[in-house]
């Protein structure tokens, strides 16, 4: 019975303290793990295709980088007021697309 009515010494403190530490920092580094597997499967999703910019429909449009459904209707309702486009830097004069997104999306491009 005395056996069983052991003090806790302060040197006993400090191990509890440490293994609650150390079970906390591995809980968190496994946490830290899992996120990067999510974002690491975000890296899977199949690139876009060529689209052409002349004949393409809003929603071959939206599959380039960056490009939702109004700035898509933007487009197609810019090569309908003027005409084909001749090249892929005729579309800075859609309102929206500036320098940055046509570097984005020129990889992408073909203009047929």
């Amino acid at each position: 019975m005395d056996a069983m009515k052991k003090k806790i010494t302060p040197e006993g403190i400090v191990l509890i303290c440490l293994s609650i530490v150390l079970v906390a920092g591995i809980s968190v580094g496994v946490i830290r793990h899992a996120r990067r597997g999510k974002v690491e499967l975000k890296a899977l999703e199949p690139e876009p295709l060529l689209v052409n910019i002349n004949t393409a429909g809003v929603e071959n449009l939206t599959r380039l980088p960056g490009i939702g459904p109004s700035l898509a209707e933007r487009i197609t309702a810019y090569r309908e007021e003027h005409g084909a486009f001749t090249t892929t830097e005729e579309l800075l004069g859609v309102s929206g697309i500036g320098p940055s997104t046509l570097a984005e999306i020129k990889p992408f491009l073909e203009v047929r």
